[in-house]
């Protein structure tokens, strides 16, 4: 059978702040049959999306209770009030690629051709990035330290960290199930992570542990969903504000064009050349900036 691309759910901003509560409980599953038992026998529209988006949210994060969750909101099913849409879809998708047990996959394709969606997709496969960072050691430690100091230079330091090894990196990877571009490998073999003006970049442990950046980068890639491509995307480094981030772009489809860096402004994309070309950017805009303050 084949297997469905997870769907991240594109949260509404007035039932943020319930979903991230049940995400952040102790126990996400308790937390949701308390809401789904408090909201009454026929719930709107918006507490439906609060706990469809909350247990998808939980089966994107690769909840231990994933099966109880699926049992849960299954069992709820004929209540919510819209149970064809994104919300809907988003929750039946990622439930289907949680869950490996026949039977609940069967439930969950009952209830998903019912609703008129279609679960069984093939995934575009990334291309292959051969792992050779030495040509790019040289240009992004320059850029870095070029970044570095025309920054201190303006009273904003940075926050380098020991050099990760390149199977430190490569761990990483593999961890998250992702592939990094070169110069970004070679940049973790300079510094495992880094901090400079409003811009932080992931470290290794972002990406093999659920800390805040990787937290907020989930987040915001799920919530971006009418980028076609962007659940492909691997996070590069936020850059200041909820909704900026310097993400790597492996199918091309965010860029429009073949793959590599995307910089996301809030709403607007920017292709970038590459990795120095990021580093050069940040250096400008920082210059623009702090000049004029």
């Amino acid at each position: 059978m084949a297997r469905a691309k997870a769907t991240k759910i594109k949260r509404p901003k007035k039932s943020a702040g319930n979903v991230v509560e049940i995400l952040e409980s102790k126990r996400p599953l308790t937390a949701l049959r308390t809401f789904l038992a408090n909201i009454g026998e026929t719930p709107t529209v918006q507490e439906g999306q609060i706990a469809l988006g909350a247990a998808q949210l939980a089966l994107a994060g690769d909840d231990p209770d994933a099966a109880a969750l699926i049992d849960l909101v299954l069992a709820h099913w004929e209540r919510f009030p819209d149970r064809s849409g994104f919300h809907a879809e988003a929750f039946l998708n990622n439930a289907f690629e949680a869950d490996g047990d026949p039977a609940r996959l069967e439930r969950v394709l009952m209830y998903a051709t019912a609703s008129g969606i279609d679960l069984v997709t093939e995934e575009e496969p990334v291309p292959a990035i051969p792992v050779r960072i030495e040509p790019h050691v040289r240009p992004v430690r320059a850029a870095l330290d070029a970044l570095i100091a025309d920054l201190g230079k303006l009273g904003q330091p940075a926050t380098r960290n020991p050099p990760a090894s390149l199977d430190d990196v490569l761990a990483a990877e593999r961890t998250r199930q992702i592939q990094l571009p070169n110069d970004y490998r070679a940049l973790l073999t300079i510094t495992d992570g880094l901090a400079i003006w409003d811009n932080t970049f992931f470290a290794t442990t972002d990406y093999q542990s659920e800390t805040r950046l990787a937290q907020d980068a989930r987040e915001y890639i799920a919530m971006s969903s009418r980028y076609a491509g962007i659940d492909a995307c691997v996070p590069i480094a936020n850059c200041g504000q909820p909704n900026d981030w310097l993400l790597y772009d492996p199918l091309g489809h965010v860029r429009r064009g073949a793959p590599g860096y995307v910089l996301m402004l809030n709403a607007d994309e920017l292709p970038l050349d590459d990795l120095v070309a990021a580093l050069d950017r940040i250096g400008r805009v920082a210059a623009d900036i702090l000049a004029t303050n």
